[in-house]
């Protein structure tokens, strides 16, 4: 299993670091073994999760960005109402204003669905894999206590 974790393929992998590291420490306690995996793989998480914070800031300020520009838009709208004549008054005179405002939505809304969706999607991905790291971590214990190793 050592060789196995230092190949170059999987040695930089969170699933060889965990199992490498058991494998150095496999002759503590077990209650040492199970504080030790779990901490490796936070640690190992932590460096998975550590760029989905830039998506889950896209995807939850974007909207708030979009909804301002779509404030600014109508305040243009108002604005052009405001100083034309009112002979003239019409959905023509605030049609720039509310085009702005409503580009502005969909452009705020076309960032903000794809991050968060994306960010939901590798967020479950890193979860699962942790539960996976926890699996392998308790039969190494597990196989270790039966002196597999």
């Amino acid at each position: 299993m050592e060789e196995a974790c230092k190949k170059d393929v999987v040695k930089n992998t969170p699933a060889a670091q965990l199992l490498s590291r058991m494998l150095e420490e496999r002759n503590r306690p077990q209650t040492e073994l199970e504080k030790l995996a779990d901490n490796v793989i936070d640690w190992e998480i932590s460096k998975l999760q550590r760029r989905l914070t830039v998506l889950g800031t896209l995807g939850s300020i974007t909207p708030f960005i979009g909804l301002f520009g779509t404030v600014i838009g109508v305040m243009h709208a108002f604005k052009d109402l405001a100083t034309s004549a009112a002979a003239n008054a019409g959905a023509s005179v605030v049609a720039a204003g509310i085009a702005e405002a409503l580009i502005n939505t969909a452009a705020g809304l076309f960032v903000a669905i794809p991050a968060v969706i994306a960010y939901n999607y590798f967020l479950s991905k890193t979860n699962y894999f942790a539960k996976e790291l926890e699996n392998a971590a308790n039969e190494f214990i597990f196989r270790q206590n039966d002196g597999d190793f």
